[in-house]
């Protein structure tokens, strides 16, 4: 069974109580949540716009189709030593895609996920409802989790950061939420391999060709293709705004932020830096 979970809005995030599907109100969330963005300024108003009617609609046949964006999810989800009956929070889950990566391998622990965008909302609601597990899906700014100190034992972020105003104050957020000793996963834009993404996605579809398989190569290179066409307005929003990370940069935020026990590890092709460890 699935529950989305949402209610009267307060501040920046939804305050909730579990309801299920069959109560009729899944078609709401997006109503819910818009009220929530009421202290938006325009641009961002303008960006959730684009991410709600045009992005997320699109993202599963596009940017989720790649063969790099699977492998960098791969490599995140592998980061995580879960047990049984572990709570992970997922911020900015999006449509959903690792939390199926994770439920895929069969893990048997409670997800929480937030964000933003009510479609993404949606959209990841029908994916878990569709194999039959249970999540909370919540509508909730990443720079105010509406959680309890040492809420969580892993705490997960994808391609969130440099989408938001204050990565710092967000990821402060995170660790706030995680309990002592639990882990964590959050990538990070480095910038430095866009012409290896397009390389290594080509080597794919050659793969795809060579092997006769020709309908996967021209799936992925449909999916390269939509993937770069929606990213164009995101690169001029958020890159200028917020720019890249360097190994540097993220050892100075993690020594703000009193973490010690972590590593680094650099995916040029993805243009991500993926930080994970443990919360002192």
């Amino acid at each position: 069974m699935i529950e989305w979970t949402q209610g009267p809005v307060s501040g920046d995030r939804t305050a909730f109580g579990s309801v299920h599907k069959e109560d009729g109100l899944l078609g709401n969330a997006g109503r819910w949540l818009q009220r929530g963005a009421g202290g938006m300024s325009f641009g961002k108003r303008l960006m959730q716009f684009y991410f709600n009617s045009v992005y997320n609609p699109v993202y599963d046949f596009t940017t989720a189709r790649t063969s790099s964006y699977r492998r960098l999810q791969m490599a995140c989800v592998d980061k995580f030593r879960f047990e049984n009956g572990d709570r992970l929070l997922c911020v900015g889950v999006g449509t959903g895609n690792e939390i199926l990566r994770i439920l895929g391998k069969g893990y048997r622990v409670g997800i929480v996920g937030v964000d933003t965008s009510g479609s993404a909302l949606r959209r990841a609601y029908r994916k878990a409802l569709a194999v039959g597990e249970t999540i909370d899906l919540i509508g909730m700014d990443a720079h105010h989790l509406g959680f309890s100190g040492d809420s969580f034992d892993r705490v997960f972020s994808h391609h969130l950061m440099g989408f938001l105003d204050d990565d710092k104050g967000a990821t402060r957020e995170m660790l706030r939420v995680l309990k002592s000793g639990g882990q964590f996963v959050i990538t990070y834009p480095s910038g430095s391999g866009g012409l290896s993404l397009v390389s290594e996605v080509g080597r794919s579809i050659l793969n795809s060709i060579q092997s006769r398989k020709c309908r996967q190569a021209v799936t992925e290179f449909l999916a390269l293709a939509g993937a770069a066409a929606v990213n164009i307005p995101i690169a001029f929003w958020v890159r200028p705004r917020q720019g890249f990370y360097s190994n540097r940069d993220l050892e100075k935020l993690f020594a703000d932020l009193g973490l010690t026990d972590y590593q680094i590890q650099e995916d040029s092709v993805y243009q991500d830096l993926i930080a994970y460890g443990r919360k002192p």
